[in-house]
Order: structure tokens, then C-alpha cells, then sequence
């Protein structure tokens, strides 16, 4: 809850009732967040990181407090649809077929029908996340090819904070690159790929986090 019990208490009936609502949804989300994790052995411990990076992009964009809070909930979700796809397909080892592919590509449709239709805020932005955060700035991304602003400021975070735990995590084909490396390959899509804003917010957040991790001796220089 936001609110301590005796808060609660002191609220009129209709903002408990909305409170409790909230606080259902996003009980909601941390279920279907887990449930993501597990189904996908490739990438382990994905959600939280993507939904906390995505927090701290937002509040250096300037959000405020709420709306950063209501984001990173949200992005807990963002690929809550690969729980439709076959566990064949999620854990093969090698390389998808162009079939393959599609099927997983269509978990970001699955995922806004699975959250969208509630009306209640968290679910309904955890569903545009979900829907666009495979789309590109140039309009070669998926499902709906969408540019520019034509993306949903909350799918433009989520993409930018999804590609970097990606690239900044190990996979069965790949060790994680060192922050520095994983920007420089995200600001080759700078405009093209990602939100030319959205890369500078990143930029400030990986130097902090390097040097934070350099501060208390857990991570490399360079």
C-alpha cells in the first residue's frame, strides 16, 4: 500500500476503495512478472531490472515522483505475452527460424490483449508498455510500425531500459558487456532506434552506476 493502515483509515470511502484497487493491480503485475521470469530461462531476473532502470530514466527525464513510481510498475510487465509462446521455442539454443521469430514477436500483442480492457491506470499503461516497446523511431520495429511520437513516451523508456539489461546481462552465447560498451552500441540507433532524449538520460545513469560500482570496489574501469 501507499498508505499506512491508519492512513487508510482516514481516507473517505471512494480513495480506500481505489487505494485497495491499486494496490490489487499491481499484486497483479508482480504475479504475472514472476511468472515471465520463470517461463524464460534466457533471461533470468530480467523484469526488475528493466522496471527499475526505466524508473530512473523517467525521474531524470523530470517526471515526477507518482508517474515514475506508476512507470516502473508497469514495465514490471512489459513482456508478460511470452507466456504464451512455446517453451520449445523461448529455450532453443540455437538460432530462430523466420517462423519462429514471428511467433515471438507476437507476445507483444498477447501482452496488451492480457492487460488492456481493465480501465484501471497501472494495468492500461503496463499495456501500452507491453504493445510498444519493440517499436522503432524510424518505423522498422513491431507490431504496428509506429514513429517517431508516434510511440507512447512510456514504450520509448521501456525499449531503451529492455536493450540495456539485455546487452548488459549474460546469455548462454555471450558474456554482458561492460556498460560503457552497451551504451555505444544503443547510441548506434540514437534517432533511429531509440529516443535521442531517452540515450542521454541513459548516458547520466551509466556513469553513475560505474562510478557507484568503481566507488565501492565491484566493477571495472573501462
Amino acid at each position: 500500500f501507499l498508505y499506512t493502515p491508519e492512513a487508510m483509515e482516514a481516507l473517505g470511502e471512494e480513495e480506500r476503495a481505489a487505494e485497495l484497487r491499486r494496490n490489487q493491480a499491481f499484486q497483479s503485475i508482480c504475479v504475472l512478472a514472476r511468472a515471465v521470469d520463470a517461463k524464460d530461462p534466457s533471461t533470468p531476473r530480467h523484469s526488475e531490472p528493466v522496471a527499475a532502470l526505466a524508473e530512473a530514466l523517467a525521474r531524470t527525464l523530470g517526471w515526477g515522483a507518482e508517474r515514475v513510481a506508476l512507470l516502473g510498475e508497469a514495465a514490471l510487465v512489459h513482456d508478460v505475452g511470452k507466456i504464451a509462446v512455446p517453451d520449445a521455442i523461448l529455450r532453443k539454443p540455437g538460432a530462430l527460424s523466420t517462423h519462429e521469430r514471428e511467433i515471438v514477436q507476437r507476445h507483444v500483442m498477447i501482452g496488451h490483449e492480457m492487460l488492456s480492457g481493465s480501465g484501471d491506470p497501472l494495468l492500461e499503461l503496463a499495456a501500452s508498455i507491453a504493445l510498444t516497446h519493440h517499436e522503432r523511431l524510424d518505423g522498422s520495429g513491431y507490431p504496428q510500425g509506429l514513429i517517431g511520437e508516434q510511440i507512447p513516451i512510456e514504450g520509448r523508456i521501456a525499449a531503451v531500459a529492455d536493450v540495456y539489461d539485455a546487452l548488459t546481462s549474460a546469455r548462454v552465447y555471450r558474456g554482458a558487456l561492460h556498460p560503457r560498451a552497451a551504451f555505444a552500441v544503443m547510441q548506434e540507433g540514437r534517432g533511429t532506434q531509440f529516443d535521442a532524449r531517452v540515450l542521454d538520460a541513459l548516458a547520466a545513469h551509466v556513469e553513475i552506476a560505474i562510478a557507484d560500482a568503481e566507488a565501492a570496489g565491484d566493477g571495472p574501469s573501462s
